[in-house]
């Protein structure tokens, strides 16, 4: 008894506990606390503070309960504990002084042996275990069907030791003699099972294979387990594998761990094992060549009169397939799981909303179930077209014919009620129209459920809740019967309110015939909140009371003697009021009955009010718009007026904006400019609607101005922006007048007043350079900082000397004006004053004496200063008066935080100019310090020019505020291109050459790729993408230098010299110098120093210049002069401005900048007025790398080059997206 017992209790351990309970019950002791019959009680300790009662019930069938929270498959890890316990006692027969059990401990092999001598010996060959021989003695002489789990708790090179997951904690050893090519096999439980070994060897032995293998004990196992490995990588024992993994031998078997993620298998399949299969050609679909023979139908269930619900059946067709015939079943719906696969996914539905609705059905006791039992049937005849329904009794069977055909018929159904009165009672009867046959609530020819009405083998779908429930209720009450006494509370209690539901007859009424006067009449629309919509009502108010015209309602009468008559409705007025209600919205026409809008479309111009101000015409009243919860607005259209005062900086714009008797703040009117919104919040929690055109006119002026107290405060530098005002107001002042005539002169630079080109100038202007010069004395005579912003090469520098001549010969100003610029071009300007305005003193303030030449500023007309020196002179040169401030390659302040910035800022002039022909090189950020020297206040504050500018072209790409910023600018920048004005200037051709690395080469380039980008990875999943853009751009600028030559690299390793880019280089160089000069620019001094190396070895002369280069002029002069030297190396920072190298006519630009300008003004070097060669100008790029991404990123800033306010796309940081794709 007790053994039958322990084998159930391990069964129903076995079949009703999960591994993790089982493994987790070692850690638990059970106390058994009672006895009754075959019922037992233990108590658990776990981790609340009272211990957990475990009850176990033996009787015919084991059942556990335990009062811990567990809730997971199975049975929890007190329930197993208590369990073992339990057959424990039973097989030692004891029922009292039970004490807890001991864990197991640790037991060698060696340890087994002493204990054992009844060992099991097994000849091995090679150490290899004949799996199929051993399993089969195990099994058939041993416990081969035992339950028991096992686990290896330790191992050596010759023997492993294994331990059953019993209550006895069992041990068994397999020891291997290498001498003998002997295996023992032994067990510490010294009991036999069944046969004649124990029943815990052969889990052992299967946990063994399972684990290590049958060649564990071979001489080879660990090297042929890694060449095994190996093999599926590619690699075998002789390789570096050590590079890529790690491996490891323990108790738990052989492991093997990738240093690198994602690293798969050379046989790994791109495609899985079943699109294999599924992408053959001849692959059918299962099932898509036979016809079944079954099929499917829908049976209503009746018991006599009474609705049962839905039963869905399947059947089997006749021959003919015409109808389902025979072999009917009902498909149970918790079935469905394993029979599911039998239905296509229309009846699946079908079955899952019948079994739905007869659950809703079961339950009708509350208005939302009508609603849902309504809704629900709607569905689910939608699907029923294509199955056959059948009507059935329950108390018959399911054979063809019990089952009775049924068709859906889409009829309407109506109530109607029959009036009648007699000397007691007013009577009110109801029937059921169909179509134009009325019957008895009662009638035996309809069978009514709340669903349908069934009417011989036609169902009548009920449509409408509120029916379907006053429906069940006169069903109950085919006549109700009121006393008479109070005809007037009847009438107003019961026969209205029913009248307004459902069609009264009138056969018992008189008609008094007698016509209402429209004059009395009141033509209505009552608006309310309807789920998300807004609902219209539309009513007409009689004289005794107010009437849906959509509703049957009856205007009664009661005579003194308490008679009912009726009068006859308005209908030509309630069509009247139908039809002027129909024309106000096209969403209307499709509609009946109730009419609804959502709130957009209230919203959408103006609708609402404008639809309020019709109805108010037509003596239409509106009711319920204040109470709307989906819709607070106001109904009156706004009240605007503007008006301008002038201030000496500055010009107010005040606004009064009011809706009926609320008034807007300036600052709420704000608020929805930000928002970008023309609905805006009043006094009294209603919204008003601003004018869309008149919030898109005004944009501008709340995106610039600062607002002060009730007026918005507009620079008189912002000009470029008044045209909408100016429009606006009827009365112009004087101040506003002046502006706009300055603003339409600026814009057409042909009608600006015009200068002659000043005495003493020794060039001949060219047309377009004569227009800047009158561009920059129409500045001048307003004293209005400027850009002259021309693109590279078409001679600023010039514009510039001939306007500061023409000041010296007509203003004769007593101060002199600065040129701040960059060290690079200190010796250019010397020469071009020299060369074209000898007569313009000039004072070159730099050396380290310098301080001494300050006493003679004014014996000069222009001193010229650097960029670095003006940090440390800017505290001096700040106390003197300057007749102008230029800067040239003004980009070099573009940002506002640098001490460059903030030095010139200091120094006072009576104008400023700033010359650059890339007023934006990396983003419109650019803009903002530049445009604050020449006009300070032009572009507001830094972080309000930040958030409105910058940040919404460069990352929101909005073209309202780039077209904005560009009104604003405009009249103080002049940029002509090459393309406008220097139509003679030869072709600029410029092309791609595209390089393949050799092996080496791309070997070194993918290594350094894939490791930067799981590098890369990893470390925006760490950090962030924001803290990991110093790796990126290591990352990026590594590759790069790859593509160049992995030469260049500045780690330790040596890498391959090979460089496609150099041969090709080189190759073109050798073809070329005979006829041609040509630069050669790079971002790498190092690349240069390798490009020099290969230029000695094949006797090339060049010049060459870097940051490091001190004599830049000569090395300048030297290229330009002399006709041996062919080639000029240059340092694309170091040498992409400030240079005139018209010699050259070809360029090679080894590395691609993320930044076009860049390179642009790198072949701008050669391509400048004064070159009578076509250019030709190559980008070096290698295939399939960076490069071509940095190329791509590139086509995206183009519109820069042609428009000086365009949405940047490119960004100085990186998201990840973006280093995925760069290191994809």
């Amino acid at each position: 008894m007790a053994e039958t017992k322990i084998s159930n209790i391990a069964k129903f351990i076995l079949n009703n506990a999960n591994s993790s309970s089982i493994n987790r019950s070692m850690q638990i002791y059970p106390v058994l606390k009672s006895i009754n019959n075959s019922n037992f009680v233990f108590e658990c300790r776990g981790s609340a503070k009272k211990p957990y009662i475990v009850k176990i019930y033996c009787d015919d069938i084991i059942t556990v309960d335990c009062s811990c929270p567990y809730d997971y498959d199975g049975i929890c890890k007190h329930g197993v504990a208590s369990l073992e316990k339990l057959a424990l006692i039973l097989r030692e027969e004891k029922i009292n002084d039970i004490k807890p059990r001991q864990t197991a401990q640790f037991v060698s092999s060696a340890d087994i042996l002493k204990k054992e001598d009844n060992s099991l010996n097994f000849t091995l060959e090679n150490g290899i275990i004949d799996y199929e021989k051993i399993r089969k003695e195990l099994q058939s002489n041993g416990g081969g069907n035992s339950y028991h789990q096992a686990f290896i708790i330790g191992a050596t090179p010759d023997s492993i030791v294994v331990q059953a997951n019993t209550w006895e904690r069992e041990k068994q050893s397999f020891i291997y003699n290498k001498k003998s090519s002997t295996l023992k096999v032994s067990c510490t439980c010294k009991k036999k099972f069944q046969k004649k070994y124990c029943q815990h060897l052969y889990p052992a032995f299967e946990k063994i294979m399972q684990i290590f293998g049958n060649d564990y004990f071979n001489d080879y196992y660990l090297e042929n387990k890694k060449s095994n490995f190996l093999a599926d990588y590619g690699l075998d024992l002789q390789d570096d594998y050590q590079k890529y993994f790690d491996f490891k031998l323990n108790d738990q078997g052989f492991f093997a761990t990738s240093k690198f993620p994602n690293l798969h298998k050379i046989d790994t399949p791109y495609e899985s094992d079943f699109s294999k299969i599924l992408n053959q050609p001849n692959y059918k679909i299962p099932g898509s060549e036979k016809q079944s023979t079954y099929g499917e139908a829908l049976v209503f269930e009746f018991d006599r009169n009474s609705f049962g619900g839905f039963v869905p059946v399947t059947g089997k067709f006749n021959k003919e397939r015409t109808e389902l015939a025979t072999h009917f079943k009902e498909i149970s719906y918790y079935s469905l799981d394993s029979s599911i696969d039998n239905y296509d996914e229309k009846f699946v539905q079908v079955i899952l909303k019948s079994y739905k609705l007869s659950k809703i059905l079961y339950k009708l006791n509350k208005a939302d179930d009508f609603s849902k039992a309504i809704h629900s049937f709607s569905e689910l005849i939608s699907l029923l077209k294509d199955y056959p329904l059948f009507a059935h009794q329950e108390r018959n069977t399911y054979t063809r014919k019990n089952l009775d055909s049924l068709f859906i018929v889409e009829k309407e159904l109506e109530m109607v009620f029959q009036f009648s009165e007699d000397p007691l009672f007013y009577q009110l009867e109801p029937k059921i129209k169909i179509g134009d046959q009325t019957y008895k609530t009662d009638s035996s020819k309809l069978q009514i459920t709340p669903l349908f009405i069934k009417k011989d083998n036609e169902i009548y779908p009920i449509k409408s809740p509120a029916f379907s429930a006053d429906l069940q209720y006169y069903i109950h009450h085919p006549q109700t019967n009121y006393i008479k006494k109070n005809a007037i509370a009847f009438k107003e209690k019961i026969l209205s309110p029913l009248s307004q539901k459902y069609q009264v007859k009138t056969d018992n009424f008189k008609n008094t015939k007698s016509k209402t006067d429209e004059n009395g009449l009141e033509k209505q629309v009552y608006i309310e909140d309807a789920d998300e919509m807004v609902s219209f009502t539309l009513a007409v108010q009689y004289p005794e009371k107010l009437i849906d015209i959509e509703s049957k309602e009856l205007r009664f009468s009661i005579n003194e003697k308490g008679g009912f008559s009726y009068l006859e409705r308005n209908t030509a007025l309630e069509n009247q009021l139908r039809e002027e209600f129909l024309q106000l919205h096209p969403g209307f026409q499709d509609q009946e009955g109730v009419f609804h809008l959502n709130a957009s479309q209230l919203m959408e111009d103006f609708w609402f009010l404008d639809a309020s101000e019709k109805l108010k015409n037509q003596n239409i009243k509106l009711f319920g718009a204040k109470e709307l919860k989906s819709f607070k607005y106001n109904l009156n259209k706004a009240s605007i007026s503007v008006s301008v005062k002038s201030d000496i900086d500055w010009f107010d714009i005040s606004i009064d904006v009011s809706f009926g008797d609320q008034k807007l703040s300036l600052k709420d009117l704000q608020k929805a400019f930000v928002k970008k919104s023309n609905f805006v919040v009043l006094g009294d929690g209603t919204i008003g609607i601003m004018p869309k055109d008149w919030m898109d006119k005004f944009a501008g002026y709340f995106k610039v101005g600062e607002i002060k107290k009730e007026g918005l405060q507009i620079s008189n530098f912002q000009f470029g922006i008044i045209d909408e005002l100016y429009n606006e107001l009827e009365e112009k002042p004087d101040f506003l007048i002046d502006l706009y005539e300055k603003k339409k002169r600026i814009q057409s630079i042909e009608n600006i007043e015009k200068v002659p080109v000043p005495k003493g100038i020794k060039a001949k202007l060219r047309e377009y350079q004569i227009h800047g010069l009158h561009w920059l004395n129409f500045l001048d005579t307003h004293q209005l900082g400027g850009c002259l912003a021309d693109d590279m090469g078409l001679g600023k520098t010039l514009q510039m000397i001939t306007f500061l001549q023409h000041l010296k010969t007509t203003k004769k100003p007593k101060n002199p004006s600065l040129i701040i610029a960059p060290t690079s071009l200190i010796f250019n300007w010397q020469n071009e004053i020299k060369k074209f305005c000898p007569t313009l003193k000039l004072l070159v303030f730099t050396g380290l004496n310098r301080a001494d030449l300050l006493a003679g500023f004014n014996k000069y007309d222009v001193i010229i200063n650097t960029y670095g020196s003006i940090i440390n002179d800017a505290e001096f040169l700040k106390d003197i008066d300057f007749n102008y401030l230029i800067l040239d390659e003004s980009q070099a302040i573009k940002n506002p935080n640098s001490k460059r910035y903030k030095c010139v800022r200091l120094l006072k002039a009576y104008n400023r100019v700033v010359l650059t022909g890339t007023p934006i090189e990396n983003n419109t950020f650019d803009l903002y310090a530049q445009f604050n020297f020449v006009n300070p206040g032009l572009l507001g504050n830094m972080t309000h020019f930040k958030k409105e500018f910058s940040d919404a072209i460069d990352k929101e790409k909005d073209v309202q505020s780039s077209e904005l910023l560009s009104k604003i600018i405009s009249p103080f920048i002049l940029r002509r291109t090459k393309e406008q004005v220097a139509t003679e200037l030869p072709d600029k051709v410029e092309s791609i050459i595209y390089c393949e690395m050799e092996k080496e080469q791309r070997k070194v380039y993918d290594t350094f790729k894939d490791q930067y980008r799981d590098f890369l990875l990893n470390k925006i999943d760490e950090n962030g993408i924001g803290k990991s853009q110093m790796y990126i751009l290591e990352g990026l600028t590594k590759l790069r230098q790859i593509c160049n030559s992995p030469a260049i690299l500045s780690d330790k390793e040596e890498y391959t010299k090979e460089s496609v880019k150099l041969d090709i280089l080189i190759e073109n160089i050798i073809e070329k110098t005979g006829n041609h000069k040509i630069l050669v620019f790079s971002s790498f001094v190092k690349m240069l120093q390798l490009v020099k190396n290969r230029l000695e070895e094949n006797n090339i002369t060049y010049e060459y210049l870097d940051g490091q280069t001190k004599d830049r002029q000569n090395r300048v002069e030297n290229f330009q002069n002399q006709e041996d030297i062919r080639v000029f190396l240059i340092s694309l920072k170091a040498g992409g401005t400030g240079l005139n190298l018209t010699e050259a006519d070809y360029v090679f630009i080894i590395d691609p900048w993320w930044n076009p300008a860049v390179e642009n003004q790198a072949i701008d070097r050669c391509y400048r007025i004064g070159q009578k060669k076509q250019v030709m100008a190559y980008r070096m790029i290698c295939k399939d790398t960076i490069e071509e991404k940095i190329i791509n990123l590139q086509q995206k800033k183009k519109k820069i080059a042609s428009s000086i306010i365009s949405i940047d796309e490119e960004s100085k940081s990186f998201n990840a997206q973006e280093v995925k794709d760069l290191f994809g």
